[in-house]
């Protein structure tokens, strides 16, 4: 049985899957591609190239809303004039 040895452009650790990272360029009249690196998902998750679902991953906190964000400030800041007041 034969192996191929796939080696993270990045990382330089042996993979079992590697993907191709392409530079698009595209002007009015011509449009090309330039393959520039092959790199590991480890490689691409962890510099935010890509993303990917495990199934053991914690769904992230949500982003509080804009409202939710200027009620903290103006609780912050009534709480801080409370504690300045009663000082």
């Amino acid at each position: 049985m034969r192996k191929t040895i796939l080696t993270c452009d990045r990382c330089h650790l042996e993979v079992e899957e590697i993907f191709s990272i392409h530079l698009g360029v595209n002007e009015r009249t011509y449009t090309w591609t330039i393959p520039t690196a092959e790199w590991c998902r480890e490689c691409l998750v962890s510099t935010g190239v890509a993303r990917w679902k495990s199934d053991n991953a914690t769904p992230p906190n949500p982003e509080p809303t804009p409202t939710e964000r200027l009620e903290e400030v103006i609780r912050t800041i009534v709480r801080e004039e409370v504690e300045d007041a009663s000082a």
